[in-house]
């Protein structure tokens, strides 16, 4: 007697893409930071339009690379909006990035300012502490 394989239930069906559970799993975990589902239907409708030399034979080698690809670039897109927000947090005024300074010249320059200004408070306390005790 031969036991019957039931088909295993599909977490996406798309047109030309199936994603098994236990690979949306997978996939799910190891990509936690990829909206997987939204990926699912543009891999789905990216195979529906490439022309047939260029759609892959391994679906879910091709799912898997285009998950990896989809967090590679938004792990480059978050370090550019680090960059881009420190940059802006450095400069002083609202012409700073018209300005044509660098933000390592403008940190050096908010540096000096605050050595500076650390320098006058302590020349301004000496005074304030000569004028009291000499009075």
């Amino acid at each position: 007697m031969q036991q019957e394989l039931l088909p295993e239930p599909l977490a996406y069906q798309g047109f030309k893409l199936a994603v098994p559970e236990s690979m949306h799993a997978r996939l799910s975990q190891l990509f936690c930071d990829v909206d997987v589902m939204r990926e699912y239907r543009l891999a789905d409708s990216w195979l529906i339009i490439a022309p047939r030399s260029k759609r892959p034979r391994k679906k879910m080698r091709f799912l898997v690379n285009w998950m990896r690809k989809v967090a590679n670039r938004q792990a480059q897109d978050m370090q550019k909006e680090a960059a881009v927000r420190a940059e802006a947090n450095v400069g002083a005024g609202p012409d700073f990035h018209s300005s044509g300074i660098s933000a390592r010249m403008l940190a050096r320059e908010l540096a000096r300012n605050q050595r500076e200004a650390a320098l006058d408070r302590e020349r301004y306390e000496r005074r304030q502490k000569k004028s009291s005790t000499g009075s």
